[in-house]
């Protein structure tokens, strides 16, 4: 990544769950989606640069290293709200469950099923993300969607009234919650940190749209951009 100047293309192909391929794919609609909002964009690199600032930490062009604890990490509630959003927007896993007793389902809208042992249920966590009672507009994408007013985590979500347990689930939910997702994070993290650090970045169509995602997916996992989002890239040279 030493070349001044160079378009690149925000994409990725999937991988398995769980392997290297399957972060890379979490980083690619996090990637366009912050790079088509100026407002996130500054956002996240005021976040970062106060994060090496307060640590004493000088980014050094011809030293690309550095060193966050995972309690720093932790501590970068606007990347959060910003990586969050946009795995709102494109996680598309099935959450699988088999009824291990018969039982009577109660919905919300006062609808009942009854469910048989041995049954399997699937839930779809897209009709959670996308919910306007729960995510107002819930098509726009909003990067500080999980900050509360102090500009910290919001993790407060209520439908009809009732305060949710369960709001946001791109990495499942319960026992069989993804083991690996908190590596994810971590990594996506410290792309986006030497990102912001090291490189300026703008996109080639300043007018150009979020693209669609791409629906064949569904069910399998993060959903892919339906077209490629082409950026320029260049090594800052003063800090």
């Amino acid at each position: 990544m030493s070349s001044q100047g160079t378009p690149q293309r925000v994409r990725n192909d999937a991988g398995p769950p769980g392997s290297p391929d399957q972060t890379t794919e979490c980083q690619s609609p996090a990637t366009p989606d912050r790079a088509t909002s100026p407002d996130a964009m500054k956002a996240a690199q005021k976040e970062v640069q106060n994060v090496l600032k307060d640590l004493s930490l000088i980014v050094d062009p011809n030293e690309p290293m550095l060193n966050l604890t995972r309690d720093q990490l932790d501590n970068m509630p606007v990347l959060d709200s910003i990586m969050k959003e946009a795995m709102r927007l494109s996680s598309a896993s099935l959450n699988i469950r088999v009824a291990k007793e018969d039982f009577l389902l109660h919905l919300d809208n006062q609808e009942a099923y009854r469910i048989r042992k041995d049954d399997v249920i699937a839930l779809y966590p897209p009709m959670l993300h996308y919910d306007p009672e729960i995510y107002e507009d819930p098509y726009e994408y909003k990067f500080d969607r999980f900050l509360n007013e102090k500009g910290q985590e919001k993790t407060t979500f209520y439908r009809n009234g009732r305060r949710l347990h369960y709001f946001y689930m791109p990495f499942g939910s319960g026992v069989t919650k993804c083991p690996g997702r908190f590596f994810a994070v971590y990594e996506i993290k410290q792309f986006l940190t030497l990102m912001l650090s090291y490189f300026d970045m703008e996109l080639l169509e300043s007018a150009i749209r979020v693209p669609p995602l791409d629906q064949s997916r569904a069910g399998l996992g993060i959903l892919q951009p339906t077209y490629d989002v082409d950026f320029r890239y260049k090594r800052k040279q003063n800090h």
